[in-house]
């Protein structure tokens, strides 16, 4: 894969998505036949920013295998920096997917032990100047997960600004104590929350969904956004509410789409100049409804395709 060159007003490394990479394995078109994609929401995230012509790099580990291979491919054929994943003897993270029906959200078996996932992360690069990370896997593993929030806490004190989407996995984080402890941790450090109305249900246990999201406000982050699938988005902050409708579209699969939709509004965002704390306080309602609307029109063209499928930024004008 080509290295993109930056022109030496874009010398800066805008954004860093870590996490996990692992590759998905979808039934294939006859019995018994399996489809291996490369996926992981951190990878995902990466990607679709990447098209968005934001500079992205990837942060996590992959094996020294055929599987870290078609990751490391992957991440480099859309233009995502590749200095900081890690190629360990680890193998490679694989998970099972179970495609929902349209609108269900895909049920997922994860295989993490002993693999790269299950790694401390690689040291933030030193450029960096927004970091996203994703609570769906290796964040919420107990190998390594005090690792990640402390690249969480030196991010922030090194005045990145950080995004976190909690993407809990019921399956991998366990149950609604561990994801809410994990939660709670992470508020101290997060400007920007992004979290789906089907992960924030979960985590409310019967509480306001949105009565908890607003209340994440009085805690560190300056902005919560809630997605609802085909209700569209609505974001919060101490000072307004935003909402943004969702795009009309006939779904494939929703593989991606959250991920798709964080990645428009971190380049939006970007774009605008808001990669500081001081520039995010004062971000007004304008330049949220565009950076959640540009979200929801890449989410649509993602769920309008199968598996994370990310639009350019030429297909969305």
């Amino acid at each position: 894969g080509h290295v993109p060159t930056y022109s030496a007003h874009n010398s800066r490394l805008m954004l860093v998505c870590g996490g996990e990479a692992l590759i998905d394995f979808f039934p294939g078109d006859h019995a018994g036949a399996w489809t291996a994609m490369a996926a992981g929401s951190p990878v995902n995230t990466a990607i679709a920013a990447a098209r968005l012509e934001t500079s992205t790099a990837f942060l996590g580990s992959v094996g020294r295998d055929r599987f870290g291979d078609q990751l490391a491919l992957h991440l480099e054929q859309s233009n995502v920096v590749t200095t900081s994943l890690h190629r360990s003897d680890a193998p490679t993270a694989l998970a099972i997917v179970e495609p929902g029906e349209a609108l269900r959200e895909p049920g997922f078996t994860i295989h993490t032990v002993d693999t790269a996932a299950a790694l401390a992360p690689p040291p933030l690069p030193n450029e960096t100047t927004v970091l996203h990370l994703s609570g769906s896997v290796s964040m919420v593993l107990e190998t390594c997960a005090d690792a990640w929030v402390e690249l969480l806490m030196s991010a922030h004190q090194a005045g990145v600004l950080v995004s976190f989407d909690p993407n809990f996995r019921p399956a991998v984080v366990g149950d609604q104590m561990a994801a809410a402890s994990l939660m709670d941790r992470c508020l101290d450090y997060v400007d920007i929350v992004k979290v789906s109305r089907a992960d924030l249900a979960w985590l409310a246990g019967g509480m306001d969904p949105e009565a908890i999201a607003k209340s994440w406000l009085n805690r560190h982050p300056a902005a919560i956004i809630l997605t609802q699938a085909e209700a569209g988005s609505t974001v919060f902050t101490e000072r307004f509410e935003a909402s943004a409708s969702a795009e009309p579209v006939q779904v494939v699969d929703t593989v991606g789409a959250g991920d798709t939709f964080t990645a428009g509004v971190l380049a939006t965002m970007i774009e605008a100049g808001v990669t500081s704390r001081p520039a995010l306080d004062a971000c007004d309602r304008d330049t949220w409804i565009s950076a959640i609307d540009l979200g929801a029109r890449a989410a649509a063209i993602t769920c309008s395709r199968r598996g994370a499928n990310p639009p350019t930024r030429a297909e969305l004008n």
